[in-house]
């Protein structure tokens, strides 16, 4: 159990020694005790009495020690509701640490503040939290403030909701920076990509087309952004997407017979490749792609595909040359990058000289095709 609260002396400094730096002292002091664990931590008695004189500290301090006081408390589970909201309903200054990070606000109280037209640093607090809910997600983007839906679209933690992204791109579909944070997110959910993707403007959209990938990829991007908004989910849910989303995605394509695994892998894009064919075969993702990186494992997986014995050859050849090519731009550039239809083509090409395989020309005709969309 921890030690008195403070000391008989340090209570009377507290009311009568008004400086800054005494307050600030005598802050530390109790928010340690406060937050302290074990054995050390306040008992209930203890930790009542400490939450009254943080109320005391709230009506007299000035705001630098106010503001230090809800640093100190804002990521305390001792910390009563009634006490968060009191720091809460404080200048911007004071408030924001226990907006952002205090567990002892429910969504009710976060809604309550939204509606009461709050400053807009607040808001911002708010939409940075760990987790926002889609009920304080969606009020957040109708406040139409967009510096807090800037930092809520930052937000990995804010579950937005497809109408909510909807609305996103409606009003800010001119917002180069705003639309990329967008397709940024890891969980961009791929029901809505199509309707961001028809909002955006010109400028952003040639924007979004520099940012991910070189020019021969780009041609193709603007050619599917123009004729097939399908393609264009594809090419932009390879990028950032997690394998729950992408599995999302092969269900609603194989659902509406669009996508084979043949098609993902002329995509050059071994997930959705790995996808399609765990989805095909029954086989959890994880095993599928443990499989994939295994001659045998890859011979068996296709065959059990009733893929085309014909192709077999020709398709591990190129699966080996994309997973080369992902390799060598990591090593480049830091990160995940899918090989341009043009570096697919010559790499296989390059692979198979002097090599009788049959289907190569067949699987390279494919690959160009996606490219160019003629299929």
């Amino acid at each position: 159990m921890a030690k008195d609260v403070l000391s008989q002396e340090d209570i009377q400094r507290l009311m009568t020694d008004r400086s800054v730096k005494t307050q600030i002292a005598l802050v530390e002091k109790l928010a340690e005790q406060y937050t302290a664990e074990g054995s050390d931590s306040m008992n209930s008695q203890q930790t009542a009495i400490a939450n009254d004189i943080f109320r005391l500290l709230l009506e007299r301090a000035g705001m630098i020690v106010r503001a230090m006081l809800a640093m100190q408390l804002s990521q305390s589970d001792k910390l009563p509701p009634d006490l968060a909201r009191q720091i809460a309903s404080d200048v911007d200054e004071v408030a924001g640490p226990i907006l952002q990070y205090s567990e002892a606000l429910s969504d009710a109280d976060l809604l309550n503040i939204i509606h009461s037209m709050v400053d807009d640093k607040k808001l911002e607090a708010i939409a940075k939290r760990d987790t926002v809910s889609e009920a304080v997600a969606s009020e957040l983007i109708n406040t139409n403030i967009e510096t807090v839906v800037n930092a809520l679209v930052h937000n990995e933690g804010a579950n937005i909701t497809a109408q909510s992204f909807e609305k996103i791109a409606k009003d800010y579909h001119d917002n180069a920076e705003l639309m990329e944070s967008i397709f940024q997110r890891n969980s961009l959910p791929v029901v809505v990509v199509d309707k961001i993707i028809e909002r955006l403007s010109g400028t952003v959209r040639k924007r979004l087309e520099e940012k991910y990938g070189d020019l021969a990829e780009m041609k193709a991007m603007r050619e599917t952004l123009d004729n097939s908004l399908e393609l264009a989910r594809i090419k932009i849910m390879g990028f950032k997407s997690s394998d729950k989303e992408l599995a999302h995605l092969i269900k609603w394509l194989n659902d509406n017979n669009t996508l084979s695994p043949f098609s993902a892998l002329s995509m050059g894009n071994l997930q959705l490749f790995e996808i399609s064919l765990a989805r095909l075969l029954h086989i959890p993702l994880a095993n599928m792609h443990i499989l994939l990186k295994d001659s045998s494992g890859f011979k068996t997986v296709y065959k059990q595909a009733n893929l085309p014995p014909n192709l077999f050859e020709a398709t591990e050849l190129a699966v080996n040359s994309i997973r080369q090519l992902e390799e060598e731009n990591m090593k480049k550039k830091g990160h995940k990058e899918i090989p341009s239809p043009s570096q697919i083509i010559e790499r296989i090409k390059e692979s198979s000289k002097n090599k009788k395989i049959e289907g190569v020309d067949h699987l390279c005709a494919m690959i160009q095709h996606i490219a160019t969309q003629r299929l």
